[in-house]
This record gives structure tokens, C-alpha cells and sequence, in this order.
């Protein structure tokens, strides 16, 4: 952040470099560019330090050299400058911030916090410079990762100047990093009072939908994103994240157009059009659109080949629509993006397991489980399907032994894994009880398909063909893939029955 050097020193200085260069200097005051500016000023100023060693206006040279290179974003001869020049004059305000800014552009945040403390030493008398500087720490604080330490300097540049919209746009930031969503829209809202520019308001209204959004307010969200968009059309931003909103809120279509919109706005930027491309894609995997969901992921591939996420969600596609070896491949393949982050890996097992178990390769089910488990051993869902597999190769106290640490480990008592671990330990009705308990607080369309899925395996498990084909149909109606429902030896007691095959076409 830049700052506003006083007047008074600028004018001082202006002054002594006209007399020491005449009309070379009535050069530099003509309107040009900052970069010729900054270029002619080192020349001057090198000449002034040159000729006059002993100059009591040194500091003011080195100074004004040190800005100059500084504007050339020549940092280290800036830093080297601004040093002589507090060295010749420890009270040299001026010098101690400017380094702190060049500092902070190098990522040294140590030095320049101790810069921006020492200038703000000061500054105590003026407000603004005091707002200012504390903002300046904050960022740098936020950089070295004191967020507590940042908000805190963020809100005394707010005590001292209530109108300085940047400590709280600055401010809001800090709580959007800390899960503070609704301080982040109380400052959001106070910067909208201010005067501004219209893409000024645009960005602020983005990021207070982006706060409302964390919180759930997917309409308000939508609201504040569709009128950042109305005051600054090119906010790109905007439409990306209102289509994240607008699928939140179950709006697909007006979702998918922000989405191919957002895609205009990014073309010839593939890292963030990969990741669109990867966002549309798991909103088409929420509305079951598979096939539409493994093409946008092969686009955010094609476009960042080192993108983990693509390549680990259009497996999870290639599985949801039954192309379980396509799955395996896909999970296989992503595994090399992970080899630091053990629950990362071990969840990609699991799903490897979950797509072994589909083929009937049952030892490697329990292969591919027993190395998820080794990785992160507290979550309950490889112990389940390694224990079915275990089941299937007839090791029935292995089985067991999972399907009991599963109602060990699972202390909230509400998952589809503790249910089946429910029914294969003897509890089925306890089981049931448990999926249709996840059935009346689940709002979220795709999860639900996968309740009413789970369901039609317990029902159909425990040989009650009804209940099985009901909630069967319900989920094949939601777009539920067919291939699962051929290939699931859950639901072999239901297979003949003319429900089953209607469902299915007939097979």
C-alpha cells in the first residue's frame, strides 16, 4: 500500500534540487512519465551525493533515490538507498516506510514490520498515517501468519481514522480467513458507505456474497452478486461465484449459464479455466449428469495436467455412472498427487476398494482397505468395505471384527456405514432406522439419491422386495445410475422381480 509523503518535505526538496541544477531540474518538473521521472531522479541525485558529501540535505537525496528505485521496482538498490539515508538521519520518517513497503515487496515481512512500527513511532499526532501504517502491519502480520495480531492492528487503524475503508477491507479479510463470516459482512457493509468507484462497490459486493455464502445465504449471496455484476459487467469473479451460489441454492440452469460465462471471461488463463471447468463438473455430478461432468473434467486436465482435483473428481464420475475400471484407473492415477497427505491416500483406497467390491475382486478389496486403514485407521468406511469383502471370502469373525470398530469409531451414529454395520451385526431395524433418520435431514439432491440407494440395499438385503424396488425407483427416477444396480450383489434378492426389471429395461 502506498502512502502520501507530507508536502512540506516534498517541497523542501523540490527546492534545493532546483539550486543545485538549474534548469536540468525544471526538466524533471515538466509532466512525464514515472518512469523517466524515477530515472532522471537517480541520475540527479547520484550527482548531488557525488559532488557534496557533507550536504545536510543527504538524507533527502539518498531518499528520494531510494523512492526512485523503488518506483522501478529496483528493490534491493531501493533498500540500500533508504538505509543510507536513515543512517544519515534516524529521524528520517519517510525512509523507515518507504523501505518497509520495498521490504514488504521482497517478502522480508520481519524487516518491514519493524520498518512500519518504527515510522508509526512518529505519526502518533496524525490519525490518518496512524490508520494507514497499522494497516500496513496488518498485511505484513497477515503474511507471517499472526492473524489475531493483524485484525488487532487493523482495528486500532480503524480507531484512530473510522473512515479509512482499506483497515476494513482489510479487516474483512482476516475474518473471512478465520471463519468470522458475519464481522466480514458488518465491515463489507460499513466500506459500501464510503465514495468509491462502481468496481470498487462490484469487488466489495463480491466478497460480502462470498461471506453470505459461507453462511448459507445463498439467496442474499446470488442478491450481492448480481448487483456487483449490474455496477461492474467484467466482474468476472462475480459470475463465478454466483454460479457456485446459484448451485447451492438447487438453481442448476441459472448456475450452468454463470459457469459458461465465467468460462469466457477466463479464456487464455488455463489454471483458473481448468478449475471452472472442475466446478461445473461437480455441479453436473450433483444432477447426476456423469458423462457431462468426465468431459469438463477432461478439459480441466487438458488444461493443467498437474490439477490433483480434476483427475480425483472425474474418477468419482467414472464411478457414479458405473464405470468402475475406469474409476480404479482414475483413483490409481491421482494417488501420485498425494504421496505426502496420508488421509488424502487412504480415502483414495477406500474408493478403490468401493469399486474392487463392484467387480467381485474381493481380495482386493480387502487389499486396497487394509492399506487405507494403515494410512488413517479412525475413519470407519474401509473397515466396511473390507469387512463385506471379508464376508464374501466367507471370514466371517474378520467381518465381524470391522463391522464392530466401525460402532466404535463412529460416535455420531448417523452414517450409511454405521447402519450397515448395524444390520451385519444383528441390528437391522436398527439400521433402517438410522437411514431414513439421514433421509428427513438431508437437503441436498444428490445425497438423498444415495439415502434411497442405501435403503433399497438394506430392504432388499433383508429380503422385503417392496420396500427394496420403492426406494429403488426413487433414486433411478433422480438420475441414479442403472449400472450400479445391475452389478450390486446387495440387490440379487430383488433382481427377478418384475419391479427390478421394469426399472432396469428389462434386463
Amino acid at each position: 500500500m502506498k502512502k502520501i509523503f507530507p508536502v512540506l518535505y516534498v517541497l523542501i526538496s523540490a527546492c534545493y534540487f532546483n539550486a543545485a541544477f538549474g534548469q536540468a531540474v525544471a526538466t524533471v518538473n515538466r509532466p512525464i512519465d514515472s518512469a523517466t521521472w524515477a530515472k532522471q531522479t537517480i541520475q540527479f541525485t547520484t550527482r548531488v551525493i557525488k559532488i557534496h558529501s557533507n550536504l545536510k540535505a543527504l538524507p533527502g537525496m539518498y531518499f528520494l533515490r531510494g523512492k526512485a528505485h523503488a518506483d522501478l521496482k529496483q528493490y534491493q538498490d531501493a533498500i540500500q538507498d533508504l538505509s543510507s539515508a536513515i543512517l544519515t538521519n534516524p529521524q528520517l520518517l519517510d525512509a523507515y516506510w518507504e523501505r518497509g513497503l520495498c521490504y514488504e515487496k521482497t517478502k522480508n515481512y520481519q524487516c518491514a514490520l519493524n520498518d512500519y512500527k518504527k515510522a508509526l513511532s512518529f505519526v502518533k499526532d496524525n490519525p490518518m498515517q496512524v490508520a494507514v501504517l497499522n494497516t500496513n502491519i496488518a498485511i505484513v502480520n497477515r503474511h507471517l501468519k499472526h492473524i489475531e495480531q493483524a485484525i488487532k492492528s487493523d482495528s486500532i487503524a480503524i480507531a484512530a481514522e473510522p473512515g479509512y475503508t482499506a483497515a476494513y477491507t482489510n479487516r474483512a479479510e482476516l475474518y473471512m480467513v478465520t471463519g468470522k463470516y458475519q464481522l466480514a459482512i458488518e465491515d463489507l457493509t460499513t466500506t459500501l458507505n464510503s465514495k468509491n468507484t462502481k468496481q470498487f462497490f462490484s469487488m466489495i459486493l463480491s466478497n460480502r456474497a462470498d461471506a453470505k455464502r459461507m453462511l448459507k445465504k445463498y439467496k442474499d449471496a446470488i442478491n450481492d452478486y448480481s448487483y456487483a455484476i449490474e455496477l461492474a459487467p467484467g466482474n468476472k469473479l462475480a459470475y463465478w461465484n454466483r454460479a457456485a451460489a446459484y448451485n447451492k441454492n438447487g438453481d442448476y440452469q441459472l448456475a450452468n449459464d454463470d459457469y459458461s460465462k465465467a468460462i469466457i471471461f477466463y479464456k487464455g488463463d488455463n489454471k483458473n479455466l481448468s478449475r471452472l471447468y472442475d466446478d461445473r463438473a461437480l455441479m453436473e455430478m450433483g444432477l447426476q449428469q456423469y458423462k457431462k461432468a468426465i468431459a469438463d473434467d477432461s478439459l480441466a486436465i487438458s488444461l493443467d495436467n498437474q490439477f490433483a482435483a480434476a483427475y480425483w473428481n472425474k474418477a468419482n464420475a467414472h464411478a457414479q455412472n458405473g464405470d468402475y475400471q475406469l474409476g480404479i484407473d482414475g483413483y490409481t492415477k491421482t494417488i501420485n498427487f498425494y504421496q505426502k497427505e496420508n488421509r488424502a491416500l487412504a480415502q483414495l483406497y477406500n474408493d478403490i476398494a468401493s469399486e474392487e467390491y463392484f467387480l467381485n475382486e474381493y481380495q482386493k478389496v480387502i487389499d486396497a482397505g487394509t492399506s487405507a486403514i494403515l494410512l488413517d485407521d479412525q475413519s470407519w468406511s474401509p473397515y466396511l468395505n473390507r469387512g463385506r469383502a471379508y464376508l464374501k471370502n466367507n471370514n466371517k469373525g474378520l467381518a465381524l471384527n470391522d463391522f464392530n470398530k466401525i460402532l466404535t469409531l463412529d460416535t455420531t451414529k448417523q452414517s450409511f456405514e454405521y447402519a450397515y454395520a448395524l444390520f451385519y451385526t444383528g441390528s437391522a431395524e436398527k439400521a433402517i432406522a438410522v437411514m431414513q433418520s439421514s433421509l428427513l435431514t438431508t437437503t441436498n439432491g444428490s445425497l438423498l439419491m444415495t439415502h434411497y440407494y442405501n435403503l433399497a440395499c438394506l430392504f432388499s438385503l433383508m429380503n422385503r422386495p417392496d420396500e427394496a424396488n420403492s426406494y429403488l425407483k426413487k433414486c433411478m427416477d433422480g438420475g441414479y445410475s442403472k449400472k450400479y444396480a445391475l452389478a450390486d450383489s446387495d440387490l440379487d434378492n430383488i433382481r427377478n422381480t418384475p419391479e427390478f426389471k421394469d426399472m432396469i429395461g428389462g434386463k
